[in-house]
């Protein structure tokens, strides 16, 4: 899929299906090998959006930034760690001659010269009116109202039938923060099966179906339980899929 109108390739530090790092090392090395035959000069951009943070502590051999030729830019993003506003995030170039100086867009607001490479010199007020629109839609009691934020999804084409939960945890995650969110997650739980009883009992559905869907809700229960004793008692990682 490579050309010669091919700007960068693009490999990722950390999906976020899974959690998985591709392999960023065996892409550089296919990749010098097509430039090599071609005389073209393709690079490489590392989407280390959650990993970038995590790599480099937990896999110090893990050979995926500068230190693979053709890597020219890294991004990461702020806003998976905490601490500060959604959509904050960095990116890192290897050298100045890396990023083109006709796409840096130079001012002298302050009195000096102050380079910068955004969309536009004033921030959107999008992430407020989005906050707002939710405040309206949800109230201020929701599925968050526990403390946690626990993303849900389907995963991508050809495994689509499958739906995770993705909790991302920090290092000073706790035996008692472990136990309290596992009690949220099955009071949720319990809550949404009290909501599809009453669904079911609405419309008359017949009984085997209601059975198996307290079957259903009993086994999701219990392997939330088994998974998270097993965390609590095993190894601790800086994120858990």
């Amino acid at each position: 899929m490579v050309d010669e109108n091919t700007i960068c390739v693009a490999t990722i530090l950390g999906s976020t299906m899974t959690g998985e790092f591709e392999d960023v090392k065996l892409l550089n090395d296919l990749l010098m090998n097509k430039n090599k035959e071609t005389g073209w000069n393709t690079p490489i951009h590392v989407d280390a959006a959650s990993g970038g943070f995590v790599a480099p502590f937990i896999y110090p051999d893990l050979e995926w930034d500068f230190r693979l030729p053709l890597v020219k830019s890294v991004n990461v993003s702020g806003h998976k760690y905490g601490l500060v506003y959604a959509g904050v995030g960095w990116v890192v170039w290897r050298t100045k001659d890396d990023l083109p100086d006709d796409l840096v867009f130079h001012i002298n607001y302050l009195g000096s010269d102050q380079p910068t490479f955004t969309l536009n010199f004033s921030k959107g007020s999008s992430q407020i009116i989005a906050q707002y629109y939710q405040f309206i839609r949800l109230g201020f009691e929701s599925l968050r109202r526990f403390g946690w934020v626990i993303p849900a999804y389907t995963m991508p084409p050809d495994v689509q039938h499958i739906s995770v939960l993705r909790v991302v945890i920090r290092e000073d995650f706790s035996h008692s923060l472990a136990d309290r969110l596992v009690a949220d997650i099955v009071r949720v739980v319990n809550e949404m099966e009290a909501a599809a009883k009453h669904t079911y009992n609405t419309r008359n559905t017949n009984t085997h179906d209601g059975e198996a869907s307290e079957h259903s809700m009993r086994g999701m229960q219990l392997g939330i339980t088994k998974f998270w004793r097993r965390f609590v008692h095993g190894k601790k990682t800086s994120s858990v899929c």
